[in-house]
């Protein structure tokens, strides 16, 4: 018999406008990319899409770099994979941060587990 993951237990409530209003969040500081994407929780999953060449993988990987300020980061290339181009656009944008880990073709439910076994 397949062994079941456990299921994320969803809790159901009602809170008031005003709670809602008052509530805080983790928050990060996205350095210049506040202006694009305004304030972002602590965790969140970011999925880029585009056509080949329009600059998604010299954007994100970017991103990525600044995200590392605030911990651990998962890039998943699906198009690039670990191909040389991928290689090519980290060396000729400086991207150096040991905090990136890069995942090749990773299925979404095999990306969040490798991501909640490192945390």
């Amino acid at each position: 018999m397949a062994e079941s993951k456990p299921r994320r237990v969803i809790e159901h409530r009602i809170i008031s406008i005003k709670a809602l209003k008052e509530k805080r969040y983790d928050t990060i500081d996205l350095g210049k990319y506040n202006e694009l994407f305004g304030t972002l929780q602590s965790k969140f999953i970011i999925m880029c899409y585009g056509p080949s060449g329009s600059g998604k993988s010299v954007f994100v990987m970017q991103l990525a770099d600044e995200l590392t300020r605030h911990g651990k980061l998962l890039y998943n290339s699906h198009e690039e994979r670990d191909r040389m181009t991928i290689q090519s656009r980290v060396i000729n944008f400086n991207i150096n941060s040991p905090k990136i880990a890069l995942g090749v073709s990773l299925p979404f439910d095999v990306m969040i587990e490798k991501i909640r076994s490192n945390h």
